[in-house]
């Protein structure tokens, strides 16, 4: 008897032996038999990629894999290749690769796979989709593996009039509203084969075993990357994007970047943050409590200084309330968990999904008070420098600079806002997933640069001039006073003090902060690639991007440096209270207090 040949491999412990023994299946006769280790049985094909085809499929297949569920689940990936409509006959090859139509009559048991020109026309007509998608041809779809089929031997899948074998009725799937591209007719279709010998003679298998089940729905888009797949997993899945890679997102167990450290990272960062966030939300506190006692002590040109502090505190707030819902297992910066997987929001608001509209929506408000509270603190620090100025450089008396006290606030919380209208409108808001915090531009290079290192940028710049124009007018003062003026030139040397230390304060964390950006922008879509690289498998189309690239994920001290000095900050104006005044004005506020509580208690006795 001779029957089609069976790709049969038993389980390689290494891919050099398995490569050697598809090297040596061609040189096989017809009628060499090898042992598999398993038996070849027909199976209902339950992939939903390839159940509309009409066959019954086959294991172990051409990679020699038995279990079903394995199967369906690398089967997958190729929705994506399917869905840009590359060739006529792609959805038929691959799943003759992982579900060989089967022929069963008594005993026998016959497998088609595909054959090695039905591969190469796929892969003709496909390469230059695959590369669009920053792809490679999958190792394991190379068609020397395939068996050549010739006149004489049909043991194989093979093109023929509808691109197939007239013999298994198998016609291709008329797909609606898809114009195949001009690269098919280029390939040309692969030629006609005989019928495959059944039983030593040459039979057809009868219409009823095989019924053409045309497939009409396109599928559904996916990441080129399985494990990274967003479609259908979350809100908005088709703004979700890795390394320019459609569909992918980043996984929020940080496991694919940091390995075994993502753990402790997920702990350590958030405790850190919230310790610092703590002690600058208190010292935020206490500025603002010291202008409450004495309202005296904070005339203008210093006013702005309160103002500033409540943007500080309520920043420190934010990422508060972000660490400690962290830290409890609620990540706001990540997706509702499905199938195991959660993800780092992208591009919000957008609540598409109304399983995810309460995380989302916390998200995008966690998001729009840092992002207001940040950008309202540099605000404020540019009106600060500038009511110095006026006052030390234009000499304007204190009436006069505070008279425009209502263009101050204006600005200082209008300008932010209207920043935060742009972005809001843009759906510029993502996640960050170790620290659980939602802002700007962690998977957007443009709306990072423009919405935060840009304004940034203009508000230090301005803020930093007018400061020094301040320090130096203030200088020129103090050298225009008599030498024998001890008391006034020992004043204005204290108030220069205070004021250059203040800045510096303010000015070189920013200044940092702003280094960490370009870092930041330079390296962004390498770590994504990092992400979408160590989290594929055998399975996917491997991005030719991936091809040399040094998986260097972002460091944990470019993390811990970039939010302590941001959360930091919120501490800077303490700077400026600590004085022999604050300490005085407090103690006064206890002695009042102490007082007021021994009336108290002395009317009461005496009531008694």
């Amino acid at each position: 008897m001779t029957g089609p040949k069976v790709t049969l491999c038993s389980k390689c412990t290494s891919f050099l032996l398995s490569a050697l023994l598809l090297c040596h299946l061609p040189a096989l006769t017809r009628s060499q038999t090898i042992a598999p280790p398993n038996p070849l049985h027909c199976v209902t094909v339950t992939s939903t990629v390839c159940d509309q085809l009409g066959w019954n499929g086959s294991l172990p297949n051409v990679l020699d894999m038995n279990v079903q569920s394995q199967v369906d689940e690398e089967l997958e990936p190729y929705l994506t290749l399917y869905a840009t409509g590359c060739s006529n006959a792609m959805l038929h090859f691959i799943c003759a690769v992982y579900y060989p139509p089967c022929y069963q009559q008594a005993d026998i048991i016959l497998q088609y796979p595909p054959c090695r020109q039905l591969c190469e026309y796929v892969q003709c007509t496909c390469l230059e989709a695959i590369q669009e998608l920053g792809a490679e041809w999958p190792q394991q779809l190379e068609c020397s593996r395939f068996a050549l089929g010739t006149g004489d031997s049909s043991d194989c899948l093979l093109g023929g009039n509808g691109v197939y074998n007239d013999l298994l009725q198998i016609p291709l799937p008329e797909v609606t509203g898809r114009k195949y591209p001009s690269s098919i007719k280029k390939c040309g279709i692969p030629p006609p084969g005989p019928d495959p010998p059944i039983n030593g003679s040459t039979g057809s298998i009868p219409p009823t075993t095989i019924t053409a089940m045309p497939s009409t729905a396109a599928p559904p888009p996916s990441c080129i990357v399985s494990e990274l797949d967003v479609y259908n997993r979350t809100s908005g899945s088709d703004r979700y994007h890795l390394g320019r890679h459609q569909y992918c997102g980043m996984q929020c167990s940080g496991r694919a970047l940091y390995g075994d450290s993502a753990d402790a990272l997920h702990i350590i960062l958030p405790v850190v943050i919230l310790t610092v966030a703590a002690v600058g939300a208190v010292l935020s506190l206490f500025t603002i409590a010291t202008f409450l006692i004495d309202r005296r002590r904070f005339p203008y040109p210093e006013r702005p200084m309160v103002y500033l502090s409540i943007a500080k505190f309520m920043l420190a707030t934010c990422f508060i309330v972000a660490t400690i819902a962290k830290l409890v297992g609620f990540n706001i910066a990540c997706t509702l968990e499905r199938n195991g997987k959660s993800f780092a929001f992208q591009e919000l608001p957008n609540l598409v999904d109304p399983q995810s509209t309460v995380k989302a929506g916390t998200c995008t408000a966690l998001a729009v008070f840092i992002y207001y509270a940040s950008m309202a603190s540099l605000t404020w620090w540019a009106v600060l420098a500038f009511t110095w100025f006026l006052a030390a450089v234009l000499k304007w008396a204190e009436e006069a600079v505070s008279r425009f006290w209502m263009l101050y606030h204006v600005l200082a919380w209008g300008i932010p806002l209207l920043q935060l209208i742009i972005l809001l409108s843009l759906h510029q808001f993502d996640g960050e997933a170790l620290v659980g915090i939602c802002y700007v531009g962690h998977f957007n290079a443009v709306s990072n640069g423009i919405g935060v290192f840009g304004v940034t940028i203009i508000y230090v710049v301005i803020a930093t001039v007018l400061t020094i124009l301040s320090l130096v007018a203030m200088m020129m003062i103090r050298h225009q006073l008599p030498k024998t003026d001890q008391e006034q030139r020992s004043k204005i040397t204290r108030l220069i003090l205070r004021l250059a230390v203040f800045s510096a304060s303010i000015f070189l964390p920013n200044f940092i902060l702003l280094l960490l950006h370009i870092y930041q922008l330079s390296a962004q879509e390498h770590w994504e690639l990092v992400q979408l690289c160590s989290a594929q498998t055998s399975r996917d189309l491997q991005p030719a991007s991936c091809r040399g690239l040094e998986l260097a994920p972002p460091t944990a001290a470019y993390l811990f440096l970039k939010y302590l000095l941001w959360v930091g900050l919120c501490s800077s104006t303490f700077v400026w209270v600590v004085s022999k005044k604050t300490l005085y004005s407090w103690k006064r506020l206890v002695l009042d207090i102490v007082s007021g509580l021994g009336r108290r208690k002395s009317a009461a006795s005496t009531t008694a």
